[in-house]
């Protein structure tokens, strides 16, 4: 197993939409460097802002496959980053989320990035649960995917990636 790799992205860093500018400032513990923002469009056209924040900047800098834990405050550009790592996959992806809701949030996020290719399992619907997935994105509660992989749902199938969004809900669920 590889060394992780440990990357704190200062507060010095900012960010502002008008016009579209700033700066990354981030340490690895060793060094700390100072980069331009990455430009949304030449990643990928259907990103709506000018520029990737500091955060997403650092993560599609050094992301290079495997696991991945992002830790930074709510409203701080997360969702684009699961978007970012979940490029580097191939079969199925499970996006997983505390509550009702914010899967409903997500299914309409992740949309834009994947069209007629997200499905949504809340486990609203006990037949959900034995109904086929197509989709490469299934956005799904923490109950339902827990369910599913309790038992051996068959949409699992072809799995490659999970996001956990909200990880520190995951205890006070119960599950």
């Amino acid at each position: 197993m590889g060394k992780a790799l440990r990357i704190h992205v200062l507060k010095e860093s900012y960010y502002r939409l008008d016009p579209p500018e700033g700066k990354v400032i981030y340490s690895d513990g060793k060094k700390t460097k100072e980069e331009e923002l990455i430009k949304a469009k030449d990643i990928d056209e259907r990103i709506d802002y000018p520029l990737l924040n500091p955060i997403q900047t650092v993560f599609y800098k050094f992301y290079k496959g495997g696991n991945a834990l992002v830790a930074s405050p709510t409203s701080s550009g997360k969702s684009l980053i699961a978007y970012l790592f979940m490029r580097n996959f191939e079969g199925r992806i499970v996006y997983t989320v505390p509550t009702r809701s914010l899967a409903k949030e997500k299914l309409l996020e992740f949309k834009r990035y994947y069209p007629n290719n997200v499905e949504l399992r809340t486990g609203e619907n006990v037949l959900e649960g034995f109904k086929e997935v197509k989709a490469k994105v299934v956005v799904s509660t923490y109950e339902h995917l827990a369910y599913s992989l309790r038992n051996r749902a068959r949409w699992l199938e072809g799995l490659s990636a999970v996001v956990i969004d909200e990880v520190h809900q995951i205890l006070k669920r119960w599950i």
